[in-house]
């Protein structure tokens, strides 16, 4: 049986470890947003991709960018719905 303080070690660092995974997510995504020397995103898609899932990935990297779904809707000039679309489409063919 585990004791208290023995729980309250593998809570406190199981904690550290999803801070820490989060904050290597954040610098993931912020990469991936960075721009490159004409200040130009770079966003790869790779070949043989779908157009609905090349809009998924613009959608996605628009989002990163802006922090939330309504700015980066904003900045697409699409509506709201339509990034909520795009982002539950599975296999990039339209069907949710």
């Amino acid at each position: 049986m585990i004791g208290r303080w023995q729980a309250e070690s593998a809570l406190e660092a199981a904690s550290r470890a999803l801070q820490e995974a989060q904050r290597q997510l954040s610098a993931a995504q912020r990469a991936l947003a960075a721009p490159d020397e004409e200040g130009q995103a770079i966003i790869p898609i790779p070949a043989g991709c779908t157009m609905r899932q090349a809009q998924r990935l613009l959608v996605q990297h628009a989002i990163v960018q802006e922090g939330a779904k309504a700015r980066a809707a904003r900045k697409l000039g699409i509506s709201r719905r339509s990034v909520y679309y795009l982002l539950r489409c599975r296999s990039g063919e339209g069907e949710p």
